[in-house]
């Protein structure tokens, strides 16, 4: 949980986020607030008929990018935990031999 919200925090301040809190809890899972990351202004859709949600109104591409982070970066974590242990696995291997 610490290195998903780790993930969070450095893309939020590295897309101009502030950092409000970050809160881990190890029964419920962690929450890392910042701010500065919405649209201020609401984006004017195109087509003057659709029915924007208010996501596709206020977030940005920063927002998007912070909310992902901690989902892509906690991948990109356990694969490198994975491969730091095959070639471990593989080094020990040929000690013995």
């Amino acid at each position: 949980v610490g290195s998903h919200e780790l993930c969070h925090l450095v893309v939020g301040l590295i897309c101009g986020g502030e950092v409000v809190s970050i809160c881990i809890d190890p029964n419920d899972g962690g929450a890392t607030h910042i701010m500065g990351l919405m649209r201020h202004y609401p984006r004017i859709p195109r087509d003057p008929y659709a029915m924007p949600t208010y996501p596709q109104l206020f977030w940005s591409s920063s927002a998007i990018a912070t909310l992902s982070a901690g989902y892509i970066g906690s991948s990109i974590i356990g694969f490198l935990f994975i491969v730091r242990g095959s070639i471990a696995s593989r080094a020990s291997l040929m000690i013995v031999l």
